[in-house]
């Protein structure tokens, strides 16, 4: 009895392996591998949304197909670099505070003139959330942070290295005068 209900099971198994699933989705796929990290296509698709929908938008047939290969790849490329930036900043000890994204929003919302609602709105125009928007500026400072200490703050530029480029390079510090006439009576 035990037998029979053990080879039940068995053809059972095998049987249901073998019929396709159609209820299988793809949900998401692996677009590119970082390190541990991995760019899904959804992210991909957000970047895409976010930074050159409005020029695929003005494109048509094959010409919109190549124009979104080429900034599929490119935008592609810039995640890969944000990861791997991101990874050696993190490798490196830099970190953003709360405080210093809030400061970051703060400055921007001065710039542009918005309060919290029109912050909210612009930022729903270009598909994204607030915590969206929070993440990347703190992505976005900490890779800055990562440069200046990385690249900047090595670079000393001495006062005679300036006068030398500058003796050298005089003609492209120099132009004819000019006179411009606004209106005449």
């Amino acid at each position: 009895m035990l037998r029979n209900l053990f080879c039940i099971l068995m053809i059972t198994a095998v049987l249901i392996s073998a019929v396709p699933s159609r209820a299988a989705i793809m949900i998401d796929r692996v677009v590119a591998v970082v390190n541990d990290d991995v760019v899904t296509m959804s992210d991909l698709q957000k970047e895409v949304a976010t930074r050159a929908q409005e020029t695929l938008e003005s494109l048509h047939g094959k010409e919109l197909e190549a124009a979104r290969k080429r900034v599929n790849r490119e935008i592609l490329n810039l995640l890969v670099e944000r990861h791997l930036q991101l990874d050696l900043a993190k490798k490196r000890g830099i970190s953003v505070s709360d405080e210093e994204v809030t400061s970051a929003i703060e400055d921007i919302k001065k710039k542009n003139g918005f309060d919290d609602a029109a912050l909210a709105k612009a930022l729903e125009a270009k598909g994204m959330t607030l915590d969206d928007y929070r993440q990347n500026l703190r992505d976005e400072i900490t890779v800055n942070k990562l440069v200046y200490r990385e690249v900047k703050s090595r670079i000393t530029v001495t006062d005679s290295e300036i006068s030398e480029y500058y003796n050298t390079h005089k003609d492209s510090f120099s132009s004819d005068p000019t006179v411009t006439v606004k209106h005449v009576l």
